[in-house]
Formats: structure tokens, C-alpha cells, sequence
């Protein structure tokens, strides 16, 4: 598993390496309320087979093969004009392929269609960040939080942003969150080590090492991320 904290390189590789290996900086978490209605350009036939197009994608893009699941969400979209999930899987394709303009038409795209969509913002957030638009990041994390307030990834994606601005208690405060709602939340134990670390704290960064540890984190890589932070004390 990748570190998604590396103290190295801009925060765009740092996004990026969240969003292709284990944390949750971009997901695919459909809007909690409700789909989207067909149009008068969407039969309800052809948003079943929206659907089939958008769960293809989806396999393909765990599996890594991105260009492939962008074609299926195209072909979602087609089909289906105002579906909101495709526009965000979309989107977040493009941010793992560090396409980023396309990645916030995409994402613009969902809100637009689904103002409610707590995930789309969190994505949102995350290509901001990686465009250096911290402040708009922020917002995004914010109102993802507010639409959603037990979203761990939102959380964890803002307080990575915290940390990476240097303002390393309300990181931790922010990670802290995401532990109590998903206390399996890998990705944030390793960047609450990080942030940790910064601050002095390394007894508590070192039972946050473990705890990635055994969430499957590789203790070499993570011993050299938080070597390199204490050097910079």
C-alpha cells in the first residue's frame, strides 16, 4: 500500500497517490438522497442501461484501467444526461489520470445535477488541492462535511490539506475525526503519525505507525516518511 502522506513533491502527487492506492481522497459513493429522474432524453430503459455502463466503469477502474472506464462513463452519461454518479466517477478518473480541468467540469457537473452530493464536494476538494486552490479546497471539505457529517474521507482529505499548510493540531483534530468513524481508516493513521510527528508528539506518532501497520502499511516506507519529517523539526 502506498503512503499517501509523502513529505516530498508537490500536494498534487500527494493527492494523487492517496486517490491510486489506499486512502479515499476521490471515491465513487453515490448521492445519499436520491437518483436522478430520467429526462425527456432518458427513457427509463435507457437509464437501466446507464446503469449497467456505469458499473462497468466502476470494475474497470478498480482494476486500475482508467482510459477503458472513462469510455463506459461517457457512454453512462450518454445515455443518461443527469446522472450525477457518473459525472463524480468520471471525474474522479480523470483526477487519478491528473487530468485536472476535466476532473472539475466533471465534478461541477455533478453538484450542478445534485446539489446535495457530499462526495462529489470532497472530490471537488481534492482536485483543488492539487491545483494549489487551498482556500476553495477547504470550502469544498466543509460543505461535504456539512452535507455529510460521518464522511471519514472528507475528514481525512482536509485534514491532509491542514497539515500539508503546516497548521498540524487541526490536522490531527480532523483525523482524529475520521478514526472515530471509521476506527479501520488505514490512510488516516498513517497521515495522524505524520502530523504527529511534526508536533513533537512521537509516542502517539509511533502507536499511529503500528496501528497503520497492521492495517496494512508498510513499516519501512512509514518509518523513513516520519524519519524525514523529524529531521525537518
Amino acid at each position: 500500500m502506498k503512503i499517501g502522506s509523502q513529505l516530498t513533491g508537490s500536494l498534487m502527487a500527494l493527492i494523487l497517490a492517496v486517490a491510486c492506492g489506499g486512502g479515499t481522497v476521490a471515491t465513487d459513493v453515490p448521492p445519499a438522497t436520491i437518483k436522478p429522474a430520467p429526462t425527456s432524453a432518458s427513457s427509463p430503459a435507457n437509464s437501466t442501461e446507464s446503469q449497467s455502463h456505469l458499473a462497468a466503469g466502476d470494475v474497470l477502474k478498480t482494476e486500475g484501467r482508467l482510459q477503458e472506464a472513462i469510455v463506459e462513463y461517457d457512454e453512462a452519461i450518454r445515455l443518461y444526461p443527469q446522472h450525477a454518479q457518473a459525472y463524480n466517477n468520471r471525474g474522479t478518473a480523470y483526477l487519478n489520470l491528473g487530468q485536472m480541468e476535466r476532473a472539475l467540469h466533471d465534478l461541477d457537473e455533478a453538484i450542478r445535477i445534485q446539489p446535495q452530493y457530499a462526495q462529489a464536494y470532497s472530490n471537488r476538494g481534492s482536485v483543488f488541492a492539487s491545483l494549489g486552490q487551498f482556500e476553495r479546497s477547504l470550502e469544498d471539505y466543509d460543505e461535504a462535511i456539512r452535507l455529510e457529517s460521518l464522511n471519514a474521507g472528507a475528514y481525512n482529505n482536509r485534514g491532509l490539506v491542514y497539515d500539508f499548510l503546516g497548521q498540524h493540531q487541526r490536522a490531527i483534530q480532523d483525523l482524529d475525526e475520521a478514526i472515530r468513524i471509521d476506527p479501520q481508516y488505514a490512510q488516516a493513521y498513517n497521515n495522524r503519525a505524520i502530523a504527529n510527528t511534526f508536533l513533537g508528539n512521537d509516542l502517539a506518532a509511533e502507536q499511529d505507525l503500528e496501528r497503520a501497520v497492521v492495517l496494512g502499511f508498510d513499516r519501512a516506507e512509514l518509518e523513513a516518511a516520519l524519519e524525514s519529517v523529524r529531521a525537518r523539526r
